[in-house]
């Protein structure tokens, strides 16, 4: 595959990216209406109207695309969360030299941190989830024990039904 062909590909995707979270470089106006007609014309929304309603203000007044919150993000985090414990427990890379043995044993000691951190955030959204009367309080729980903090900000500032 030739460079131009990868940076085409690149740029594809970067736009069905950008489209699917509903992020536009241009601002799309409704049309004006004629006045040559007789009746009214609504003027439809614009795909910008409709990401405005997928926005997740979270802390400090930040907005973030709602895919980006529930999905993306905490797809990213279980990858490198699965890397870390790889990192920790199965020895390979102290044997290719690219961590130490005390390296590998201070990752060790500091997952009894995580799991503590994970396991506390996980029982208050499960917490928080159960006193609003959310059906899936157990799964926002779970969810929040394997993802950690992303997933407790989803938990307390998206409700069940949003």
């Amino acid at each position: 595959m030739t460079a131009s062909l990868r940076v085409t590909r690149c740029v594809l995707i970067s736009r069905r990216l950008h489209r699917h979270l509903g992020w536009s470089r241009r601002v799309r106006h409704a049309p004006l209406p004629r006045e040559t007609t007789s009746r009214p014309v609504k003027a439809k929304p614009s795909r910008n109207e409709d990401a405005a309603d997928d926005l997740v203000s979270v802390w400090g007044g930040l907005e973030i695309p709602k895919p980006l919150l529930t999905t993306y993000i905490p797809v990213v985090l279980v990858v490198a969360i699965l890397a870390y414990l790889d990192a920790a427990f199965s020895g390979d890379w102290v044997r290719i030299g690219v961590l130490s043995s005390s390296q590998e044993q201070f990752l060790r000691d500091f997952c009894i941190v995580g799991v503590a951190i994970h396991a506390l955030l996980g029982v208050a959204a499960a917490k928080v989830s159960r006193d609003r009367g959310e059906r899936t309080w157990a799964l926002r729980g779970l969810k929040t024990f394997v993802v950690g903090i992303v997933s407790f900000t989803e938990v307390v500032h998206l409700p069940e039904d949003a």
